[in-house]
């Protein structure tokens, strides 16, 4: 099942309500949180309470989640290893961002990761490449 709640300005202070919804539903797999605002407190305080949901492909994109969020997901990659499919497409996440996602990546289940428009430079583009030739990122 896949539930979108795109383009709400849900931000940061509605993630609880998300929680509850999710954790309550484990047939829920896909959820599309884009153009949220959800900024990187939201990210830091979602990653935290998917690890019991039964979400595999998680749509993030146009939250302005910023370069600090990239820590959170790469956390919540590495905790839940349903998840297969990341999108964060447009979140000013930057090449620091961007190479903080490395250790999650690594060892989490990530199959596909969308980060289009998202102000990188040849150095991330560098750590992208070695994630990919050192995990099982397929697309």
């Amino acid at each position: 099942m896949c539930l979108s709640i795109a383009h709400n300005e849900v931000g940061p202070s509605s993630i609880p309500a998300v929680f509850d919804l999710i954790s309550n539903n484990k047939s829920i797999q896909d959820i599309n949180l884009s153009s949220n605002n959800l900024g990187s407190d939201g990210i830091k305080a979602f990653s935290s309470g998917l690890n019991n949901s039964g979400i595999r492909r998680l749509n993030l994109s146009y939250n302005n989640l910023g370069p600090q969020a990239g820590a959170a997901i790469a956390e919540l990659i590495h905790n839940d290893q349903k998840i297969h499919i990341v999108d964060r497409r447009n979140n000013k996440i930057g090449s620091d961002g961007i190479i903080s996602l490395d250790a999650g990546i690594r060892r989490g289940g990530l199959r596909e990761l969308n980060l289009s428009s998202n102000d990188i430079c040849p150095r991330a583009v560098k750590a992208i490449a070695s994630l990919i030739v050192k995990t099982s990122i397929k697309e």
